[in-house]
């Protein structure tokens, strides 16, 4: 503003000087004014080199800055084709547990199928050998026959009715339906049942009042197998006298909580935090290190939540579902 001001002024001066006709006078004026104009052009100069020098300056940034931008972008670009790869494998990972874990669950199921009609088959096995001694005492009549022909009736229809179970569990839709919790246990209990006898593990679950929620009941069931086939793993070798696994359940107003829980010695602190990880395996709770990552995906993608704690001297693992997905 000042140095605006010195310009006015001496612009003024020399064009009052112009005007003037008196040519002495101008000529002493004119030696007045040229030390102001060579100072203010001296000035002038200073404020050209400082811009020149800012404006370089300023281009340099803009370069620097362009080129960061750029090596941004090609650091994004990098970032995002690794997130992709690592989606890619991770997907791929991921497919080939739930490929192990579905096929261990298969070669369980045959066993327990195995487990399930032996009882059956021997008893129609026994009936037919007693069939020959009873021919050959001629002890055969009509109610022999009948009483025969019920016996063996009863015994292929718990055979067919174990059948389809099993074919229920293997051959599962992947629709969402509305179940009754009670009535899901129990099919559980059922596919278990000749396993958890021949280890003499027994289960204690009291039925409540209907429950009903939504989910992938054939999924859903997967986990309820796998954690009371841990729990009942977890007794292995141990000398208790009562191998005992409770099941309970909670109603809220949004949710419900499933509580599986042994008293077999608990999980190793050193490795319960890591339990539902892929192939972190638990020798106490007879985890493969497979089955219990696939139930937490399981009731994940049901958009509930399972945890794990060692209470009374045994593990606990809690199943959060909610009533409506």
């Amino acid at each position: 503003m000042h140095k605006n001001k010195k310009i006015n002024k001496l612009t003024q001066q020399l064009s009052r000087l112009l005007k003037a006709d008196d040519v002495q006078m101008k000529r002493s004026e004119l030696k007045v004014l040229v030390k102001p104009f060579r100072k203010l052009l001296k000035e002038f100069r200073k404020i050209l080199k400082i811009n020149d020098q800012q404006q370089a300056e300023l281009e340099e940034t803009h370069q620097k800055l362009r080129n960061a931008y750029r090596e941004l972008e090609r650091y994004k670009n990098d970032l995002e084709v690794q997130v992709k790869d690592e989606i890619k494998k991770r997907k791929v990972q991921e497919n080939l547990i739930f490929q192990q874990s579905k096929f261990a669950a298969l070669g369980e199921m045959v066993d327990a199928i195995a487990h399930q009609w032996s009882q059956p088959l021997n008893s129609i096995g026994i009936h037919v050998q007693k069939l020959a001694y009873d021919y050959q005492d001629n002890n055969i009549d009509r109610p022999y026959i009948d009483n025969l022909i019920q016996n063996v009736n009863r015994q292929q229809r718990h055979m067919t009715d174990t059948l389809g179970t099993f074919r229920r569990f293997l051959s599962p839709s992947r629709e969402i339906e509305r179940f009754d919790l009670n009535t899901f246990i129990d099919e559980v209990l059922i596919l278990l049942k000749d396993s958890l006898v021949q280890r003499q593990v027994m289960v204690i679950f009291k039925p409540t009042e209907p429950i009903l929620i939504e989910g992938t009941k054939s999924e859903l069931q997967h986990v309820l197998i796998n954690l009371i086939n841990n729990a009942s793993e977890a007794y292995k070798d141990k000398k208790e006298k009562k191998k005992i696994i409770t099941l309970t359940m909670k109603e809220k107003r949004t949710f419900v909580q499933i509580n599986v829980k042994d008293r077999a010695g608990g999980i190793d602190e050193a490795i319960i935090h890591d339990i539902f990880k892929p192939y972190t395996s638990s020798k106490q709770h007879g985890n493969s290190g497979i089955g219990l990552y696939m139930s937490q995906k399981i009731i994940q993608k049901h958009g509930g939540d399972i945890e794990v704690s060692n209470v009374d001297e045994g593990a606990r693992f809690t199943i959060k579902l909610h009533k409506r997905i």
